[in-house]
């Protein structure tokens, strides 16, 4: 299913304003459409929110630099208008190769990148990440993952979770034995259930209940925020 869809079935009544979908068009190495990922303000069970949607469909998932510059301009809408952040990650497999090519500026592609992760750490706004398919590697981690601190991390029963999926090993040892046995343990440590079971997350959840799930988790948030004696009731939030 292509990541608009997802969308319209979770948003009321399927609409959304989307941000930045021209963003990856006419860079010097090729497009990007959409940057490879959507971003947009939504209702959630009539509740505002900003949400960060990558598109496997582009690149496996591959995070460009303009694919964390259109994150961050996202973030930034949330943090102006106090809204909290949905990510729903599907960073497919991580690709070397397809990723090392279009950073022409080493330099400043590093900066945009460390730019990600420290405004990701310090929103200061309520961040709800939902894992729906794979979360491998450095193309990941600027979607808000356990090691950034969300509010609520949930998983669907077949995300996974590893800087390298099962079969990339032959990065990590040359033996033929070495590499069968670090593909199975990444097969093995990368299930979402492994992950649950050492509540390193709030639960695996069904496909079927993601509505629900965040629907419940944006009402906790908001009550939390309107008992907070330092914030001033907004109704947008």
């Amino acid at each position: 299913m292509l990541v608009t869809a997802r969308l319209r079935m979770l948003l009321d009544d399927g609409y959304y304003l989307e941000l930045s979908p021209f963003a990856g068009m006419g860079l010097p190495y090729g497009d990007i459409p959409s940057a490879g990922c959507v971003t947009g303000i939504g209702q959630i069970n009539g509740l505002w929110c900003v949400f960060i949607a990558n598109d496997v469909t582009v690149s496996g998932g591959t995070a460009y630099p303009i694919t964390v510059k259109k994150q961050l301009r996202a973030q930034d809408v949330a943090i102006q208008n106090r809204l909290p952040c949905v990510y729903l990650v599907d960073s497919g497999e991580h690709r070397p190769n397809a990723r090392a090519d279009p950073f022409p500026n080493p330099g400043r592609d590093q900066q945009t990148n460390g730019s990600g992760f420290n405004d990701v750490c310090c929103v200061s706004v309520p961040k709800i990440t939902v894992v729906i398919g794979g979360y491998h590697g450095p193309d990941s981690y600027a979607m808000c993952g356990r090691s950034f601190d969300p509010k609520f991390l949930f998983p669907w029963p077949n995300a996974r979770v590893s800087l390298l999926t099962p079969g990339q090993s032959a990065a990590l040892a040359q033996e033929e034995e070495d590499i069968e046995k670090i593909n199975k343990r990444l097969e093995k440590e990368s299930s979402a259930f492994f992950s649950s079971g050492r509540l390193w997350d709030d639960g695996v959840i069904l496909p079927q209940d993601t509505w629900k799930v965040l629907s419940d988790s944006l009402k906790i948030k908001q009550q939390e925020y309107q008992l907070s004696k330092n914030k001033l009731r907004t109704p947008l939030l």
